[in-house]
Order: C-alpha cells, then structure tokens, then sequence
C-alpha cells in the first residue's frame, strides 16, 4: 500500500508532498527521533534550502491530517551533479556559551588554584534571532578570569554558526539536483542547561521537591520557550528529589535521571515529546495495545485488540505488543510478570518507519526493578 504520508513546513520553508526515501524513528523515551527524506530539486529549491531550511518546523502528517512525527530540521546536504553542500548539524553550534574554570590567582608565588566559577554567558545574537539559543556550557582547568573570557570568545566565534562544507567529485554524476533533509525530534533540543547557581558556584536552592514538580520546573526553565508545563501532561510522582542543580547537566540528562527513579513501588515511567511540542510523562501502559500475525500478504500485519488494522506509520512506541502466530501451543500469561518472560510479548522501545517498502520495524526492551532500585539509590550497573 502506498505511503499516504506528508509534509508541512511552518513559515516561508514548504517541503510539499513528495517526500522519496522518507524514514522516521520514535523512541519510548523522548518520543520523536529523527526523520529523513530526499527530493528532486530546482536552482529555485536549493536557493531557498539554503536560505531558510535549516532549523524549519516539520510536520509529517498522515491522509486524514494527523501528526505521524514531528520536529526540526538538523541537517541538508544539496547535491547537484558532483557538487555536495552540506549545511549544519544545527546540533553541533553554540550560540550561547559559558566557562567553567578554576581560577588562578597570580599574585601570589607560585600561582593559587582557587575556587570554582562561572563566566557570565556571551551570545552571538545575530545567530540566536536565526535559529534560537543554542547553549554551550566549556569545561576548563585551571584560568585567570581573563583568560576563561578570551576562551568563551573564541569558541564562540568558532561555533556560532552551523557548519557549511563542500565536497567536488568530477565525473560520472547525474546533473539532477537533490536535496536530502535530517532532522531530529524536539527532545533533541532539550539540550539547554539545568543549573541552579551564582558565579561564584554556590548553590542557590537547597531542599528536596516532589519528582514531578522537578519535571514541571526543567521544562519551564527552556530558554527558547519549546517546552513548558503548561503545555505537558505530567503524572504526579511524590518520590523526592533533590531541587539543586549545579554539574551542567544538560535539561534532558536531567530529566533521563528523573524518569529512571520510577515511584515508589518501582515501576517505570516514560517522557516523550509528542506533537505540539507536548511532554508527557506517565507511568507504562499494562494493557497490551497492539497484536502482530502473520498476514495473508506473507508479511506481518499489526492490528488493534478488535482486530482493526493499523497503518504502519502508525504505531507508536511505549505500548505493548503481543505476537499472536508465534509458539501456538504455549498458554498466555495471566500476570504482567509472567509477560515479561513470555517471549511473545513485547513492550515496544524503538519504532522505525521506511517508506520504501512501506516497511515497519520494532524493537523491544526489557522492563526491569532493578535499573529503577539502583537509580533511586545512587548505584551503577552490577
């Protein structure tokens, strides 16, 4: 069956409806990943790729106008005959930078370490009005609060822009004109830092908070304003936490941390980032959403509990599955612990859609107390 899938770009950018090669990746934790696709193009397409396309709002919606995915333009390579422009990662500019640093004292003999401090931040904002804060926050040794300014300058002359290289190969190319498009999910730009500090790096909040209230409030502190809790579905969770941020962690390794504690009876939880730039934080479903058998087609289908079909960029990660064609003669389990021995279930981590082929792959993972316990208490893996 033919991909019904298309695309909308918000501003002056339009992608159209003809996305070729199109893949798009969803994860239990973060919700959308990231998406690629290619397109036959104009000197008119690549003029405006150029121009406007990197860091562009994308929505990948189904026939009947539903978000599928969902995000932002990281990547575009333009090819034209044996001409290759690659224009970013996005990901990988600074806009907005700060040093850590121990300051050395110089007037004394031999110089002093000191303690540890903080540059203010510097920003380009001319690249910040193009395409939002990008935070860098450079961990450096021992500097004179002169020097750690000079090292946040440079780097910031260095990397405020997004990268744009050039590759020749002459001979045996096609002229036609390509432009192929990367892009990632809005978890990927909870990339700014969750401190709570002074220059001087003394804490400024002490104290525990409700889990989830530490949630709300990483949310609210995106400099960019993609995310709030406003605009989340957050489950209460009492387990207490620590309110003080101070180790330049970024948003989402914080709240990675967060959702790997589960609540009080250790159950786990999942954060992703749906459309509408929606955060929702919940507890994992019990009920088993979808089942998957072998079709007529000799190809496996997935289908609702009722038997409905489900297209295949459809299904969505973080519920589980049931294999019903496979192990016939073995009974079902009637408990959430016998299924998690039952290799015929799955609780879906990963959901890979491919255009080509109209092809769907899922990958499970494994739903464990144990990772949750030892999280809550501070220790490594065994």
């Amino acid at each position: 069956m033919p991909s019904a899938l298309t695309s909308t770009v918000a501003g002056t950018f339009l992608l159209g409806h003809d996305l070729e090669n199109l893949s798009l990746a969803t994860m239990a934790d973060g919700g959308y990943q990231s998406a690629q696709w290619s397109k036959a193009a104009t000197v008119a397409d690549v003029e405006l790729a150029l121009q406007q396309s990197l860091g562009a709002h994308v929505e990948i919606r189904d026939e009947v106008q539903v978000i599928r995915w969902e995000g932002r333009i990281n990547q575009v390579q333009i090819i034209l005959g044996g001409l290759r422009w690659t224009w970013g990662p996005l990901l990988h500019m600074s806009n907005r930078v700060m040093v850590r640093y121990t300051v050395t004292d110089t007037t004394t003999t031999p110089p002093t370490q000191n303690e540890q401090r903080w540059t203010t931040w510097s920003e380009n904002t001319d690249s910040v009005l193009r395409f939002g804060i990008s935070q860098g926050v450079l961990s450096a040794g021992a500097l004179t609060d002169a020097q750690a300014d000079r090292y946040r300058d440079l780097w910031l002359a260095d990397y405020a822009w997004p990268t744009l290289s050039s590759d020749v190969a002459i001979g045996g190319q096609s002229d036609q004109a390509m432009i192929q498009y990367s892009a990632m999910g809005y978890s990927a730009w909870l990339n700014y830092v969750y401190n709570q500090y002074v220059t001087d790096g003394s804490y400024s909040i002490t104290g525990t908070q409700n889990l989830s209230d530490k949630i709300a409030d990483v949310l609210d502190a995106d400099p960019n304003g993609f995310f709030s809790s406003a605009n989340a579905d957050i489950a209460t969770n009492t387990t207490q936490v620590p309110q003080h941020e101070n180790e330049d962690r970024t948003a989402w390794d914080v709240l990675k941390g967060l959702v790997l504690l589960g609540d009080a009876a250790l159950n786990r939880y999942t954060l992703s980032v749906k459309a509408g730039r929606r955060v929702v934080y919940a507890a994992i479903p019990t009920d088993i959403e979808y089942q998957v058998s072998l079709g007529d087609a000799g190809h496996y289908q997935v289908r609702t509990l009722t038997g409905a079909i489900v297209r295949t960029w459809a299904v969505e990660p973080g519920k589980w599955a049931v294999l019903t064609d496979v192990l016939p003669g073995m009974a079902h389990p009637t408990t959430t612990a016998e299924r998690l021995r039952d290799p015929r279930y799955m609780f879906i981590e990963r959901v890979q859609y491919t255009s080509q082929g109209d092809s769907l792959q899922l990958q499970s993972g494994q739903i464990l107390t144990e990772t949750q316990a030892m999280a809550r208490w501070g220790l490594g893996s065994v």
